[in-house]
């Protein structure tokens, strides 16, 4: 059985947003249910205190019956990772791309989606791996800056 991780860099001008709990959550909600995604039970966000360095940063988790969606903010460094578990096999990275731009005001997203395995079948031959951007390879990475 396949599965696959799509692990999306995030970069930003304005910070605000990456320090709003509420924000970053409705962001995770809506990358899942774009997704067609099951979410389990209640989003867990978290704001962190702000700092000397500036406002506290976010992390929002949804449990899916499919797996995982995570999102972490570094306003501070003006950045924020997007991580997706998913043994279903069908979300669109460049609408996942949109929501995190719509959401979070994404001005640079590097986008990487990796295949996994559940199980022996690929160990004994090819892996069939497809990239994001549509190549073979079990790793690949599109780096989109504003269109």
């Amino acid at each position: 059985m396949r599965a696959e991780e799509w692990l999306i860099d995030v970069l930003v001008d304005d910070v605000t947003a990456l320090s709003d709990a509420a924000v970053v959550e409705r962001c995770a909600v809506a990358i899942a249910e774009s997704c067609g995604l099951t979410v389990l039970g209640a989003p867990l966000t978290h704001r962190f205190p702000d700092t000397a360095a500036g406002p506290g940063g976010a992390t929002s988790l949804l449990l899916l019956s499919e797996s995982h969606l995570a999102i972490h903010t570094w306003p501070e460094r003006s950045a924020a990772l997007v991580s997706l578990g998913t043994c279903r096999l069908q979300p669109n990275g460049d609408a996942m791309e949109a929501l995190i731009r719509q959401h979070l005001g994404a001005t640079t997203l590097r986008t990487r989606r990796l295949d996994r395995f559940i199980g022996p079948e690929p160990l004994a031959g090819s892996d069939g791996a497809h990239g994001a951007d549509g190549a073979d390879g079990a790793n690949s990475t599109v780096q989109r800056s504003p269109q």
